[in-house]
């Protein structure tokens, strides 16, 4: 009688350990933010969807010519309201940082800096030179766009990157770029 009862404990202690086991995930691990590794969801814009509209955005800047039209050189830009009209909660800095960091390596635009320090040391140099702080050339703006539908156990969304240069209150330049995402959802749910 013993010996049964240690052998179903045997059991039982090893069928819990393998319970363990299997929910025990796997150790975290580092990936490129945004790469082929990176997780898709179809509930928010991920790091990848900022990332590949903000180059396709940036292509699109560069092979216009509009930065052509300026023939001081660098152009001083200034970010505007870029309105978010999807239903998720983002930070906008996520595509907007990409495009500036990015065009300031340019060296063809300079970003103006949004923080009250930087306004305040530029108009006191300009002031100690006998000039005016600097002003933007040109002013981007924009609006993030989404659309869904759903087909069953279906999902697909689509997050519209709408983009702009304004110069003198006209747009010099605007273009879009659409990321779509599509899926299915389990039946089951957890």
């Amino acid at each position: 009688m013993m010996k049964k009862q240690s052998a179903i404990l045997e059991i039982i202690a090893l069928a819990t350990m393998g319970v363990a086991l299997v929910g025990c995930g796997s150790g975290a691990q580092r990936i490129e933010s945004g790469g082929q590794q990176s997780i898709t969801s179809l509930d928010k814009i991920n790091v990848a969807d900022f990332n590949i509209a903000a180059d396709k955005l940036i292509q699109s800047m560069i092979d216009s010519g509009v930065f052509n039209e300026f023939p001081k050189k660098p152009i001083i830009m200034q970010v505007g309201r870029i309105k978010n009209s999807t239903t998720d909660t983002i930070n906008i800095s996520m595509l907007t940082s990409r495009i500036t960091s990015t065009l300031n390596r340019s060296k063809i635009v300079r970003v103006m800096a949004e923080d009250q320090a930087s306004r305040e040391l530029a108009e006191y140099n300009a002031m100690m030179k006998g000039g005016d702080a600097p002003m933007p050339q040109i002013v981007l703006t924009g609006e993030i766009l989404e659309d869904s539908a759903r087909a069953g156990r279906t999902k697909e969304v689509t997050y519209t990157f709408i983009m702009r240069l304004n110069f003198d209150g006209v747009s010099a330049w605007e273009d879009q770029t659409p990321i779509t995402k599509q899926g299915t959802r389990a039946t089951v749910g957890w």
